[in-house]
């Protein structure tokens, strides 16, 4: 369902998305793929929040360094 979700974003996301996965750490691949059932709790949980935000419309959610 999550994987789903993330792939009707708006691709303006998009970035948060890759920045939550990578940890912030830089990505030298066009594409980014992940499974999500091997993230850590804590990486699925910051993930999961984030497309709420962003499913509910309005600005760019804004992530933490602690996400």
């Amino acid at each position: 369902m999550l994987g789903r979700q993330i792939r009707k974003l708006n691709h303006v996301y998009m970035r948060g998305i890759i920045k939550i996965v990578t940890k912030g750490k830089p990505v030298k691949e066009e594409a980014l793929e992940f499974d999500i059932n091997k993230l850590s709790p804590r990486t699925n949980h910051s993930l999961k929040k984030y497309v709420e935000d962003c499913g509910n419309g309005g600005a760019v959610p804004q992530i933490g360094e602690t996400n």
